[in-house]
């Protein structure tokens, strides 16, 4: 019995190893079969997580292939794009039959299945997107018409009348990424940029200026004119004066732009002054042996335009174009001093001008400019001597910018003063003392003055009276 026992217990042991034997063959068989099939340098391509398809790409990291994604999106779409969705690559173990042999036709399906925003161009005002355009160079082209639009046009034609053109708010332009859907056309762009609003504008009135012509520049009327500006009426409208303010109403762009621009006008130059002097004569002497002759020139300026209205207008003489160089004018000058009174005033006035002039404008009330006139114009021709009408001590001497332009004026220490006003030149100074005749000055027509021509005026005890009543 037991010899039984221990006989069937060496068969089961027998069975067993024959069984495991036999699993381990047919473990080794199937590794063998299988071997030609599994891969473990398979890479998966997975979109926001999930799985979209495997590829043999052992040596490709996922920035390679959104490279390699990148470059073949934007030989679809004609521009750099920005993928919506997360795009990765991870290694993975596959099937020979489920990883894709063809890469470049799983990208081109990759393509397809993407969300993808094209690059524009934004039009950023202060840090803030205003517009998009399809590209960066197409928004610069639209901020570039903006300007156009405002520049004014150059007086001589030429090209390098441009001095200089920008925005006033920070506008520029940066490359961004959307959807087609929310990119303007350039014209939708150019009309969002060229918004107008209302603003009352305070023009100073210029030499040539009309009422209606001020209207005109403005783009307004001048009944619209005329209802802002009380102290204008359609009976004295005519009578502007250089440096008047006067308030318009225009449009001026949302989006300010400055420009500045080279301008040139006609102008003359002064008659320069040769002197010859004669050792026999007192100073008051004075005669002019040639006339001499103005010469011209194309004079240059800066102008200053805020939103296409001049704002400020600045010589530019470096760019000057001297057409006629002047000739000068010779004058015989004597050269004695006289005795130590001659500065005391001697209670006559002389004329201030010795050459040819006329009376431009009396004394008193007139129907134009100012209305009331506190002295006389004498006309002559710019550079004419100006001579002390008495003697005394000059006070004032220099700029006045009450409108008298360059202007002398006398104390002749006997309750009366005399004023000499928008001379080209003064020659005298605070505080010197001169005599009857003595040269102060050369006529000009600065300040408020329309033309060359000097103010003369009398004071008694700063009161002005009649010249003319007072010359000799």
């Amino acid at each position: 019995m037991k010899d039984r026992q221990k006989q069937q217990k060496k068969t089961k042991a027998k069975t067993h190893i024959v069984s495991l034997l036999l699993l381990l063959i047919l473990a080794a068989a199937a590794f063998v079969f299988m071997r030609p099939v599994l891969f473990t340098d398979t890479r998966a391509i997975m979109v926001d997580g999930k799985r979209f398809a495997f590829i043999r790409a052992k040596n490709m990291d996922t920035e390679e292939f959104n490279l390699l994604l990148q470059a073949k999106l934007k030989e679809r779409y004609g521009k750099n794009v920005e993928i919506k969705e997360k795009v990765e690559l991870v290694p993975s173990h596959a099937t020979k039959k489920s990883i894709s042999a063809n890469v470049d036709v799983v990208i081109a399906n990759l393509c397809d299945a993407l969300s993808v925003k094209g690059e524009c161009g934004a039009i950023m005002v202060e840090g803030e997107r205003l517009a998009l355009l399809k590209s960066t160079a197409e928004a610069d082209r639209v901020l570039k018409d903006v300007l156009d639009k405002y520049t004014p046009d150059t007086v001589d034609g030429s090209e390098d009348a441009l001095v200089g053109v920008a925005f006033t708010d920070d506008v520029r332009v940066e490359p961004y990424y959307a959807d087609d859907e929310s990119v303007l056309s350039a014209v939708q762009a150019y009309e969002l940029l060229t918004q107008t609003r209302e603003e009352i504008y305070e023009y100073t009135v210029k030499a040539g200026d009309s009422f209606n012509g001020i209207a005109n520049k403005f783009g307004t009327t001048e009944e619209e004119m005329l209802k802002i500006n009380p102290d204008i009426t359609e009976s004295n409208k005519t009578l502007l004066q250089i440096g008047q303010k006067i308030k318009v109403k225009t449009q001026v762009p949302v989006y300010g732009i400055s420009t500045v621009m080279r301008e040139t006008q006609q102008e003359t130059i002064p008659i320069p002054e040769e002197k010859i002097e004669n050792l026999s004569q007192y100073k008051t002497y004075r005669k002019v042996i040639s006339e001499g002759s103005e010469g011209k020139k194309l004079a240059a300026y800066k102008v200053y335009y805020e939103n296409g209205i001049e704002v400020k207008r600045e010589p530019d003489p470096e760019n000057d174009v001297i057409q006629t160089e002047p000739v000068p004018r010779k004058v015989e000058v004597g050269t004695l001093e006289k005795t130590a009174d001659a500065n005391v005033s001697v209670g006559n006035f002389q004329y201030p001008i010795h050459e040819s002039a006329y009376f431009s404008s009396p004394f008193g009330d007139r129907n134009y400019g100012s209305g009331h006139h506190y002295g006389i114009d004498i006309a002559a021709p710019a550079g004419t001597p100006v001579y002390a009408s008495d003697g005394g001590v000059v006070v004032q001497a220099g700029w006045n910018s009450g409108g008298y332009g360059n202007w002398v004026v006398i104390d002749h220490q006997n309750g009366f003063k005399t004023v000499y006003a928008h001379n080209s030149a003064v020659i005298a100074y605070p505080g010197q003392k001169v005599h009857q005749g003595q040269l102060l000055a050369l006529v000009g027509s600065t300040g408020d003055s329309t033309g060359n021509h000097l103010h003369f005026e009398i004071r008694l005890n700063n009161r002005p009276r009649d010249p003319l009543t007072l010359l000799a």
